[in-house]
């Protein structure tokens, strides 16, 4: 008999399931990587030990667990590991996606973790909830928006799975447009779990039986897919939700709701959780952050990030580089939003995408490493302030500057644009994709933004440097993709 132990996300388990109705195979641990903590290595690692074969998703360098990424498992149990891909593919709900709240925690609604992109802006525009029902339900609308993103999602799924052992992408090409493959885009439907396991015992020189049945593990919600519209479905399966106090929200079974019940129940939602944010404290704590895309740092970079640390000593001081912003991302927002940070080469993008997500999770203050500090902040902040911004002399808002209490609604606005475009690829410009631009967009006229004269005893923006010299992004976007 075949010891087998499996490595993944919430996939694994029934993975697990599917391959151990093989009477030649034993499981003998499954490893669900998000729910694991470095104190479990020992376990894991007995348990890795003593299987024949360790079946794994792939596990990136950055992930926190060490003793589960890919590369350690290879390095260590060598032709043990055989790698599989996570099963994640946007292609019956491109307009969903899940609502990160700070520390890792999601907004739970009717659709638990999931929310959907069209209600969720039109409410943050203030659009009633007749407009956003009769938006959700166009077919015109929705087929808009489904062409590219299912292109892409195909794309990037044939991208990851050349890294892996146990091929299934053209399963999913030849069949996603008659079957539903997905019930959400990290959620595949039982047809597609059986596929793949059947594909991995082949692998292993065994197979699955024909008529295996786990019914649907992984199906407690599925949004309407434009297909399932075109066929004259109106319901989407969600939970019963009360609206209450959003911190303590009260789930119960299966509920089922037409486009109009759903928008509802979500701008109700986000109106409680809108006056949650609101009743916090303005308090901006006494932290300055900065970034710098690699390890070592410019003499003349260190010595203008000094400035800050000595004229503040009464605020605590944060450097992160590269690596530092992708654990980072990692721990807070999860693998996907982290991948998406890894995938940016220009080092402005990433400053501006890891600048949002900080002062969004922890607020305080960034401020740009091209700077020097010439006055204490402390006088500068005040507590009747949700955020400050500088805007400079010709009128339009810098994002070099950025002081905020956390979970300030406006910046997670810019955040979730930022991503957006990022994952589009909506322009060649940087300063449109991630940077002022989409602060002057997003901004309205309640934020204080400072003019760049009232700032100048503070700080000054220092140009004169080398790397605004050679490689600038302005001048990169010019000749190649900034993607």
């Amino acid at each position: 008999m075949l010891k087998v132990a499996i490595v993944g996300n919430c996939q694994a388990r029934p993975l697990a399931e599917i391959m151990g109705a093989n009477e030649r195979i034993n499981i003998v641990g499954v490893a669900i990587v998000h729910l694991l903590n470095l104190e479990d290595e020992e376990k894991y690692a007995q348990i890795f030990d003593t299987a024949d074969v360790i079946v794994t998703q792939l596990v990136a360098d950055s992930y926190p667990c060490g003793f589960v990424r890919t590369t350690a498992l290879k390095n260590k149990y060598k032709n043990k590991v055989i790698s599989i891909i996570n099963l994640y593919a946007q292609i019956y709900d491109v307009d969903w996606f899940y609502y990160r709240d700070p520390c890792r925690s999601t907004l739970q609604g009717p659709m638990g973790e999931y929310h959907n992109k069209t209600i969720y802006k039109n409410w943050m525009y203030g659009v009633g909830l007749t407009e956003c029902k009769q938006i959700l339900s166009s077919h015109n609308y929705l087929e808009s928006i489904s062409m590219v993103a299912i292109e892409q999602s195909i794309s990037e799924l044939k991208n990851r799975e050349l890294r892996v052992d146990v091929k299934v992408v053209d399963y999913i090409i030849e069949n996603y447009a008659t079957e539903r493959l997905f019930h959400t885009f990290n959620h595949p439907t039982s047809l597609l779990l059986i596929e793949y396991s059947s594909r991995i015992l082949k692998h292993l020189g065994l197979s699955v039986e024909d008529t295996y049945s786990i019914g649907e593990p992984l199906g407690p919600f599925i949004p309407l897919s434009l297909e399932d519209r075109k066929e004259g479905e109106t319901y989407h399966k969600g939970m019963g939700f009360r609206v209450g106090n959003v911190l303590n929200a009260q789930m119960s079974g299966v509920h089922f709701r037409n486009d109009y019940d759903l928008v509802s129940d979500f701008y109700k939602l986000y109106n409680i959780s809108s006056q949650v944010k609101k009743q916090t404290s303005f308090f901006i704590p006494k932290t300055i952050v900065q970034y710098w895309n690699s390890d070592t740092v410019p003499t003349e970079i260190s010595e203008l990030m000094g400035t800050w640390k000595d004229l503040n000593p009464d605020f605590n001081y944060c450097l992160y580089t590269r690596s530092d912003a992708i654990v980072f991302m990692m721990d807070n927002f999860g693998k996907d939003l982290a991948a998406v940070f890894e995938s940016i080469k220009i080092p402005a993008m990433q400053s501006d995408v890891f600048r949002v997500a900080y002062t969004y999770l922890n607020g305080g203050v960034y401020v740009d490493a091209a700077t020097r500090c010439i006055l204490p902040l402390k006088e500068l902040l005040s507590d009747k302030y949700n955020l400050i911004l500088m805007k400079k002399w010709h009128g339009a808002i810098w994002n070099g500057f950025i002081a905020t209490p956390s979970k300030n609604e406006d910046i997670y606005k810019v955040f979730l644009m930022i991503l957006e475009n990022v994952s589009k690829k909506f322009s060649n410009n940087v300063w449109e994709v991630s940077g002022p631009g989409v602060f002057n967009q997003l901004i309205d006229d309640g934020v204080e933004c400072i003019p760049q004269s009232e700032l100048k005893p503070y700080f000054d923006l220092v140009n004169d440097l080398s790397h605004k010299k050679v490689n600038h992004w302005s001048q990169v976007q010019q000749g190649d993709s900034i993607y």
